[in-house]
């Protein structure tokens, strides 16, 4: 089998490879930093540095729907000080909007259970439970 000498770029071979996707990390313009570089320059988190590995974990697997951009050069993966800071960034907004949806959904089931507890029966419900009950008690012989 024959290998063709032509150059070919990713998105040739790998249809819509880099279609639709935006990359925060210039390699050209960006300072690079190595995934225990950026470890290095993130806080300490309950007295603990943040391990390498768990850098590595958020580029590839993401935390809550959130991906850290990075770069692979050969055999290394790189990051950068702005797709850190765009991580944590997008981070805080995805948990801000999360909590603000559960919250909103609590206020609205707290507000309909006030509703209801507020609200008088009607004759019709009255009559039905009335009914209800006599079936029970019927049934056990009361």
């Amino acid at each position: 089998m024959a290998h063709s000498t032509e150059n070919h770029a990713v998105s040739d071979t790998v249809p819509n490879a880099t279609k639709g996707i935006q990359m925060s990390i210039d390699i050209m313009k960006d300072e690079l930093l190595t995934l225990a570089e950026a470890a290095k320059c993130l806080p300490l988190i309950r007295s603990k540095k943040i391990a390498v590995s768990t850098l590595w974990r958020w580029c590839v697997k993401g935390m809550a729907g959130v991906y850290l951009e990075y770069a692979r050069i050969g055999h290394r993966i790189f990051t950068s000080r702005e797709a850190m800071n765009t991580f944590a960034l997008a981070h805080a907004v995805v948990r801000r909007h999360k909590f603000a949806k559960a919250e909103a959904e609590a206020v609205d089931a707290a507000f309909t259970e006030h509703l209801r507890k507020d609200r008088p029966r009607t004759e019709r419900q009255r009559q039905r439970d009335l009914a209800e009950a006599d079936r029970i008690l019927n049934e056990a012989g009361i």
